[in-house]
C-alpha cells in the first residue's frame, strides 16, 4: 500500500510541474503594472499571479498567526490555573483529617475502662 503511494504522489507532484511550468510558459506576455501612482512597471503575467498568490498565502498565515496566538495565551492561562488547582488539592490532601467522634460511638463504649477479653487459663 505505501509503495502505491509514493507512485501516487510522485505522479501527482510530476503532473503538477508540468502544469506550473505550463502555465509560466503560456502567460510569458509583459504586462504594466502600477502598483504606486507614479510608478509602473512591466513583469510577466504568470510571475505577477504568482506574486499575488503569494501575498493572499502570507496575509493568510498571518492572520491565522494572530488567532493561533489568541487561543496559545488561553491554552496558557488554563495550564496555569490547572496547575495552581493541582497544588491546591494536594495541598489539601496533606492535612490531617479531624478525629471526631459520633454520639452513638461515645455512649456505647465507656470512656477509660478496658473492654478487651482475655482468654482463661485452662490450667
Amino acid at each position: 500500500m505505501s509503495r502505491m503511494r509514493r507512485v501516487l504522489f510522485v505522479v501527482v507532484v510530476v503532473v503538477l510541474a508540468f502544469a506550473f511550468v505550463g502555465f509560466f510558459l503560456d502567460n510569458m506576455e509583459r504586462t504594466s503594472l502600477s502598483f504606486i501612482y507614479w510608478e509602473t512597471m512591466a513583469m510577466p503575467k504568470s510571475l505577477m499571479l504568482m506574486l499575488a498568490c503569494m501575498l493572499g498565502v502570507v496575509a493568510g498565515v498571518l492572520g491565522t498567526m494572530g488567532w493561533v496566538w489568541k487561543v496559545h495565551g488561553k491554552l496558557r492561562k488554563l495550564k496555569k490555573e490547572s496547575q495552581l488547582m493541582q497544588k491546591e488539592l494536594q495541598a489539601f490532601r496533606r492535612k490531617p483529617l479531624e478525629q471526631r467522634e459520633s454520639p452513638a460511638a461515645s455512649a456505647a463504649e465507656p470512656v477509660g475502662k478496658d473492654t478487651t477479653v482475655q482468654p482463661e487459663d485452662a490450667s
